[in-house]
């Protein structure tokens, strides 16, 4: 009784003489001391192999104290002792069955693990310690590898979100270029328009005052020679009819100026019409080119196709090299289809003994071959 009174005031003055900093309660993920009474019990640092339960520090102190606690094993409280017990004789799993792979008690040893490879824990740790190095090793240096990959993609996009806004900036000076110039030569033509009609107009205005006073003196004759038929004195008619016999034209103005202007109006229409289609098909030309450019920009691969719908992304026509082709074949439709051009000779000699081998029609099928046929 003595004793046991002893034993209790030691724990009660160690329990007073650590500080209660190095007491927490135990979370709901932690594992709780098995010593503590009350419904708040302490975090459990420490669990013992031999006693097969779990301490805080004020209760794990007589392990450091007693003689004989301290033979005990300890190792730290990171999962409950109950998952390391065996569940079918409630005894520690302290040995390691190779041909099941996976951990045992002693008695199993002898129930149902009895004719299999068997080793200690201890001996299946220091097995396995030398593979735990090289893995963490390897996940190491796939580690620093990923890193290294994030590091470049991160400089990857940074660069590429760089370049991408002076593409924007060189697009949008491009097209102001491009919109300045359009729009100067719209403003040269609308001032050449201009000034081609106010030289037109001043021309027909200045032939027009000249046919004006061409009829009046036409008008003024006509009148002459009207008054002059009905004279009766013949020597006044012949001295009179000399003079008025003259022409009275210009010799300036030229016959036959006037021209119609709607034909060389819609000449100009035409030629404005033309550099429009020009250049909208020029814009049709020069898009796929530019969006195949854009779409071929890329951060990082894709993924590597693995049906049909992913391998025909990267459909391409397939052409003939027409330097290194047969002598006796021939390339149609832009080197995508192959004729047999030795056909012609062949036919002419065997005509009879191919009608025999087969058909013309089957033969017509097979002298062309057509590069799509082979790709699908």
């Amino acid at each position: 009784m003595l004793a046991e009174v002893v034993e209790k005031l030691k724990r009660t003055v160690t329990q007073q003489a650590r500080p209660a900093s190095s007491l927490a309660p135990a979370g709901p993920t932690d594992i709780a001391c098995d010593f503590c009474c009350g419904t708040k019990r302490n975090k459990a640092t420490m669990s013992c192999l031999t006693c097969l339960a779990s301490y805080c520090p004020a209760h794990l102190e007589p392990h450091h104290s007693f003689p004989v606690l301290k033979l005990h094993q300890l190792v730290s409280a990171t999962v409950p002792l109950k998952e390391k017990m065996c569940t079918k004789h409630n005894k520690l799993m302290e040995v390691y069955c190779k041909t099941d792979q996976r951990c045992i008690c002693y008695l199993c040893t002898m129930d149902d693990h009895w004719r299999h490879s068997t080793v200690s824990a201890a001996a299946e740790r220091a097995a396995e310690q030398g593979r735990l190095f090289l893995s963490h090793c390897a996940f190491k240096r796939k580690s620093q590898e990923r890193q290294k990959e994030l590091n470049e993609l991160v400089q990857a996009v940074k660069d590429f979100k760089i370049c991408f806004q002076t593409a924007m900036k060189s697009k949008d000076k491009l097209f102001d270029e491009l919109i300045s110039s359009i729009q100067k030569q719209r403003t040269l033509i609308k001032q050449l328009i201009e000034a081609r009609e106010k030289l037109a107009v001043v021309r027909a205005e200045a032939l027009q005052l000249q046919l004006e006073e061409e009829i009046v003196r036409l008008k003024k004759r006509d009148a002459d020679l009207e008054q002059l038929s009905h004279t009766e004195d013949h020597i006044h008619f012949i001295q009179l009819f000399q003079s008025l016999s003259i022409s009275c034209e210009s010799p300036d103005l030229p016959t036959g100026a006037v021209i119609r202007p709607k034909h060389s109006v819609e000449t100009m229409t035409e030629c404005l019409t033309q550099l429009r289609d020009d250049m909208k098909k020029l814009l049709e030309t020069t898009w796929p080119k530019i969006s195949a450019t854009v779409f071929g920009i890329k951060v990082v691969l894709p993924p590597v196709p693995k049906t049909r719908e992913e391998f025909l992304c990267y459909h391409c026509p397939l052409t003939v090299d027409p330097n290194s082709v047969n002598k006796y074949l021939d390339l149609l439709q832009n080197s995508q289809r192959v004729t047999s051009g030795y056909y012609e000779h062949f036919h002419s000699s065997s005509t009879q003994n191919l009608g025999r081998m087969t058909s013309p029609g089957v033969w017509s099928a097979l002298q062309t071959v057509t590069l799509s046929d082979i790709t699908q």
